[in-house]
């Protein structure tokens, strides 16, 4: 069964084992449903906004590299994008993606001195990165 959800500028399709996103002025991706590791429908503002999360493997492994896809769902489109999750969880066994793990926990580097971590020393260099980096994620003002 193919199951179009869009709007303005976003259309999202999915028939046939493939799940093709689209933006306006961006030339479309298209996903194999085999691909796809997580995806969940979250409330994302009070006016009734929401927001599709994909996540996608790069290969079949479970190690392989992921995709992670973000789409801002109108309060008006939410009950397709909730049929359109649905589908995805329970035609192709999509898993949902939990919703406690997002990403407002803090990022905290490896501790070195406690047992039970097995990890080479990290040179000056990889701890100003770091620090760096976090710098900027705390400091980004989106």
């Amino acid at each position: 069964m193919k199951r179009r959800l869009g709007w303005d500028d976003c259309q999202i399709t999915l028939a046939e084992g493939c799940l093709e996103l689209a933006w306006e002025g961006i030339s479309f991706s298209q996903f194999s449903v085999v691909q796809c590791a997580e995806v969940s429908l979250r409330h994302r503002s009070p006016d009734g906004e929401g927001q599709l999360v994909f996540r996608f493997r790069t290969t079949r492994r479970e190690t392989a590299d992921l995709v992670v896809v973000r789409v801002t769902v109108p309060a008006a489109e939410v009950p397709g994008a909730r049929e359109l999750v649905g589908a995805l969880h329970h035609e192709h066994g999509v898993p949902d993606r939990p919703a406690d793990e997002d990403e407002t926990v803090r990022l905290e580097q490896v501790p070195g001195e406690e047992d039970g971590w097995l990890l080479a020393p990290a040179g000056p260099e990889s701890g100003e990165l770091f620090a760096h980096v976090m710098d900027r994620i705390e400091n980004d003002p989106h």
